[in-house]
């Protein structure tokens, strides 16, 4: 009795896992079977029905790992005939350590019938279900995958180009000169890069701005820049960082290095600041009677004036006080020159996300309409402040 149970049972585990093999035929596949640490590889998995009674619909669950990154490119499904479909999935692998990967992924098959599937279709509004299906899970062998370790450390993989330009070599006092760099290329996505070193008696904002980020069978496509606002009372040289990087392509090691600049500061000369204008004494006169007159005059004026100004003083010298407090603002006609009354004006003031928005106008072609609502949203921002 026992040997026939246990007969009944394996035939039953067989003939599940025959029927799981008689459904679709597939198959996994990698580009490439040695890869460098965050190198992009392809993985394939193709499946085709081999059983043409129902319906049927693959699924691909790829397994969870710290040694790597799994990304699903593209999932395409062609039915050559009536219940004959093919799915083919392509995902990109990064590897994050040197070590033999072991690639797990379930595949699951649901099966549905015509009229199951017809459901879906002619159901009505309220007793639309989800289709009915028999789901087999098959758990697929592993891929090996061996990850090579880099021979240098490196801060980016892949294969790219730096430009960089610097707007100002010449510098007053407090004056800022804008230094930009743009990363474009192909590879791993950048993380944590700075091209710019920081030193005393500098003065430096930063701001990074992805332009592009596309991901391809290749790799990332980047396009990436990096901004860099700077000032200072004195003579400074900008001190840019070197970056290291390693092309899977190419299998070579390589390193792009943004120029250094010395920038020039000139200070303001007193005689441009001061009026040397002098003002003639006035002349001692004998009191006259024009004199009286315009003394009365005067305080006729005066008394005429005193209740209205009494009445408006404390609206009106609230609103005179605020406009000429802000007229630098008002007055300010490009970015760049707020952004230097801001720095040296309203230091005090919490303004990083105006000044932030000033360095993105500096470096791209906004309209005259949206800069002139920013200074508008800056005045509103610093009155609130002082309410």
């Amino acid at each position: 009795m026992k040997k026939n149970l246990g007969k009944i049972l394996l035939y039953l585990l067989l003939g599940d896992m025959l029927f799981a093999n008689n459904l679709a035929t597939y198959t996994l596949t990698a580009n490439k079977k040695t890869t460098h640490i965050k190198e992009a590889v392809i993985l394939t998995f193709t499946a085709t029905q081999t059983h043409y009674e129902d319906a049927m619909f693959f699924f691909l669950q790829p397994h969870k790992s710290k040694h790597y990154t799994l990304t699903l490119l593209e999932k395409k499904t062609t039915e050559t005939q009536h219940h004959h479909t093919q799915t083919v999935f392509k995902y990109i692998l990064f590897a994050t350590k040197a070590t033999t990967l072991h690639i797990g992924f379930d595949f699951i098959i649901k099966t549905a019938s015509d009229k199951a599937v017809a459901q879906i279709y002619t159901g009505g509004r309220d007793n639309v279900k989800w289709i009915e299906t028999h789901d087999t899970t098959i758990a697929l062998k592993p891929l090996l995958i061996q990850v090579l370790p880099l021979q240098h450390d490196v801060d980016l993989v892949g294969d790219f180009n730096l430009t960089c330009k610097l707007d100002k070599y010449n510098l007053t006092p407090y004056e800022t000169t804008n230094f930009s760099c743009l990363l474009e290329g192909q590879g791993y996505k950048p993380t944590n890069l700075s091209f710019v070193e920081k030193s005393p008696n500098i003065t430096l904002f930063q701001e990074q701005t992805t332009l592009q980020e596309k991901l391809t069978q290749e790799g990332y496509l980047i396009k990436k820049a990096y901004m860099y606002a700077l000032s200072s009372t004195q003579n400074f040289t900008i001190k840019t960082k070197t970056i290291s990087l390693y092309s899977p392509t190419k299998n070579r090691y390589y390193k792009l290095q943004p120029p250094s600049y010395t920038i020039r500061v000139t200070p303001i000369k007193p005689s441009t600041i001061l009026d040397t204008t002098t003002i003639p004494q006035p002349q001692k006169e004998l009191i006259s009677f024009d004199l009286i007159e315009k003394l009365l005059t005067a305080i006729v004026i005066f008394l005429s004036g005193y209740f209205t100004a009494k009445i408006q003083k404390k609206h009106s010298f609230k609103i005179k006080k605020t406009e000429k407090k802000y007229k630098d603002i008002q007055q300010a006609r490009t970015p760049k020159e707020l952004l230097f009354i801001l720095l040296h004006n309203y230091q005090e003031k919490k303004l990083t996300i105006f000044i932030q928005k000033l360095e993105i106008y500096s470096y791209t072609k906004k309209s005259k309409k949206g800069f002139e609502n920013l200074k508008t949203e800056l005045i509103k921002a610093l009155k609130k402040s002082e309410t």
